[in-house]
């Protein structure tokens, strides 16, 4: 299955949010997973508008988006790559801290999988 990873980014630690993007996709590659990441791609636009657009594209060929939310705090982007997903079709996976529960995301994605507190 192709995946791609959405993720809070701006406003995170850059090397800790990183190192547990590597993890989730190391993990899933290990599954048989082709994982795509923007943030770990060395080829990545540069421009934030190209990387996210770009991003955006991907999203129509993969098969499912992972979706990790490790804080209440909202992601324009993140919720934008959500929206362009469900309107692609594409399935979404939720991967969440436990502490958060003021959030309809539950609701509306495939699969859910409760991440562990210190997510």
């Amino acid at each position: 299955m192709k995946i791609q990873l959405a993720y809070k980014f701006t406003g995170e630690n850059e090397s800790e949010t990183k190192k547990l993007l590597e993890e989730i996709s190391n993990i899933l590659k290990e599954k048989g997973h082709e994982v795509y990441c923007p943030v770990l791609n060395p080829n990545r636009p540069i421009e934030k508008k190209d990387l996210f657009f770009d991003a955006l594209k991907r999203i129509e060929g993969a098969d499912a988006l992972l979706v990790l939310v490790k804080s209440k705090e909202k992601s324009e982007g993140m919720l934008m790559e959500i929206g362009h997903a469900l309107a692609n079709g594409t399935k979404l996976i939720l991967v969440i801290n436990n502490n958060i529960k003021n959030t309809h995301l539950r609701d509306c994605l495939l699969y859910t999988s409760d991440a562990a507190d210190e997510l």
